[in-house]
């Protein structure tokens, strides 16, 4: 990653005006912008209120030490990201120790060497930029997934609306669409069958309190112009300054100006069967917008009038579990892949206990998103390459509970939730969140257990290297039947011992 100096401000803090000199001419000199004080407490106030990229910070001052300057840096959300490297004469092994322990990331001693402060502050730069570049992505997908979590859920309480009409089930879906985008207004309409009207059929609620006349029951498609430009495209349109578009008639007749406006087709069989279009979000639509509506158009579409309902409301409910997967291998690269080999082998075990196929597929959507609850969980945690402490163990051990909570209230067709919830209960109580016994643990839920134990132990993690297959089945066999279901041991073992079956390491 290539760091543009002109964007990186260096706080250099030291009350030896020679020093502070030294330092400032040499940051400068390689072009970096720099603040320098030898003042730690107005230094402390300017880091505050306008936070640097980073920070060289001398030990031994007077009225406050870089000890306690950099503590109450780290203490303080605006600048507890900040790196600070400690520069100083205190050659003890102790104050490196210290330096460390208060939440520097690198100690450089005096007197200075031009090129090693110059390396240092550029490597800690480089990674510090990574770092906000990563948690910008993870941000944006976390965002992302919140969205794909509300679509799902609308879809399918969409779904269970069985005793209502279809207007009344297009009603909730175009308000739910509406809603989902941000937007004021929105319309669902058919494309007619010649593929050359569109068949005007539901407007929402804010739609029809500001139009000022009732429209025609259909719009010729050579007359709709730009309102239309997603049927000749076949791809979402989006229009953010719709006013000053040249080119901006045939809206229909008692339709209103707009200042934003979006539409996506929905696609059935390779054809454009309808329409679904919201306007005049506060903010421009976003191509993530468009893909948004895209999907939820067309899950909506085949749950409204029935065409492949199963078929592609499942690949809808895919794609969301997809999406809460990559979120958490994007917090957690060590464990990447974790949840896929524990969904196939949780599969595979099913198989061969004989369960009915519906069952072994809902299994395969618990096994990938069984870590969700690890999204809560502080990422130096998840990728510590040291042994974990107690109260950080304790932090990871909740996210069976995270997991539960945040997906509580999907209405799954599957005990995913129970899956969840149960993957590190044993059937000797001797597992949590709770401590369920035999029974207590659902089915699944014990499949899932010793698909995990397996895959954990067998693979590297960041703070061992994988313990090897052989030591995994070991351990199946001393907790058969006691910690472990034996059932669901012995066709484990079977799979490995005479099926050929392999944990798939690379995916």
């Amino acid at each position: 990653m290539n760091i543009s100096l002109s964007n990186c401000e260096i706080m250099v803090v030291d009350d030896t005006p020679e020093s502070l000199k030294l330092l400032a001419d040499l940051l400068i000199s390689e072009g970096y912008r720099v603040r320098p004080t030898k003042a730690p407490r107005l230094a402390l106030a300017s880091a505050f209120d306008n936070p640097p990229t980073l920070i060289l910070l001398d030990i031994k001052m007077p009225e406050m030490d870089g000890f306690e300057m950099c503590q109450r840096l780290k203490q303080d959300k605006r600048t507890a990201e900040v790196p600070v490297i400690f520069i100083s004469a205190l050659q003890e092994m102790r104050d490196q120790v210290r330096g460390f322990e208060v939440g520097g990331v690198d100690y450089i001693s005096k007197p200075i060497q031009r090129e090693e402060v110059l390396a240092r502050v550029s490597a800690h730069l480089q990674l510090h930029m990574m770092q906000q570049h990563l948690a910008a992505l993870v941000e944006e997908k976390t965002q992302q997934l919140q969205l794909d979590e509300q679509r799902f859920e609308a879809l399918y309480r969409l779904s269970q609306m069985g005793e209502a009409s279809e207007e009344e089930l297009a009603t909730y879906a175009l308000e739910t669409a509406v809603s989902m985008t941000d937007s004021e207004v929105g319309y669902l309409h058919f494309m007619n069958a010649n593929q050359k009207h569109i068949d005007l059929y539901l407007w929402s609620e804010e739609t029809i309190e500001r139009r000022t006349a009732e429209p025609s029951s259909h719009l010729p498609l050579s007359e709709a112009r730009i309102w239309a430009d997603c049927i000749r495209t076949k791809r979402p349109a989006i229009h953010n300054n719709h006013p000053d578009l040249e080119n901006k008639n045939g809206l229909p007749e008692g339709h209103f100006p707009l200042q934003r406006h979006m539409s996506v087709p929905i696609v059935d069989k390779e054809k454009i069967v309808a329409i679904i279009g919201v306007g005049d979000k506060p903010h421009p639509y976003s191509e993530d917008d468009a893909r948004q509506l895209s999907l939820f158009g067309g899950s909506m579409w085949t749950i409204i009038f029935g065409h492949r309902k199963d078929a592609l409301l499942k690949k809808s409910l895919m794609q969301t579990i997809q999406a809460f997967a990559m979120t958490l291998e994007q917090r957690d690269p060590y464990t990447a892949g974790h949840q896929r080999r524990v969904a196939d082998l949780s599969c595979a075990i099913a198989r061969e206990l004989g369960l009915e196929q519906d069952m072994i597929e809902g299994i395969g959507m618990g096994g990938i998103i069984h870590d969700l609850g690890k999204i809560s969980v502080p990422a130096e945690i998840l990728n510590r390459p040291g042994k974990l402490s107690e109260p950080e163990l304790a932090i990871i051990k909740l996210h069976p509970e995270v997991g539960y909570q945040i997906l509580k209230d999907i209405d799954f067709p599957w005990p995913v939730v129970d899956m969840i919830h149960q993957h590190h209960e044993r059937i000797d109580g001797s597992g949590y969140p709770y401590g369920l016994k035999g029974d207590e643990i659902s089915f699944e839920a014990r499949i899932m257990a010793v698909a995990d134990v397996v895959e954990a132990m067998a693979t590297d993690r960041p703070y061992r290297a994988g313990l090897g297959l052989d030591a995994a089945l070991e351990e199946l066999k001393r907790g058969r039947g006691k910690i472990y279901d034996p059932e669901v041991v012995d066709s484990c073992v079977r799979l490995f011992t005479e099926k050929g079956y392999s944990l798939d390491i690379n995916r």
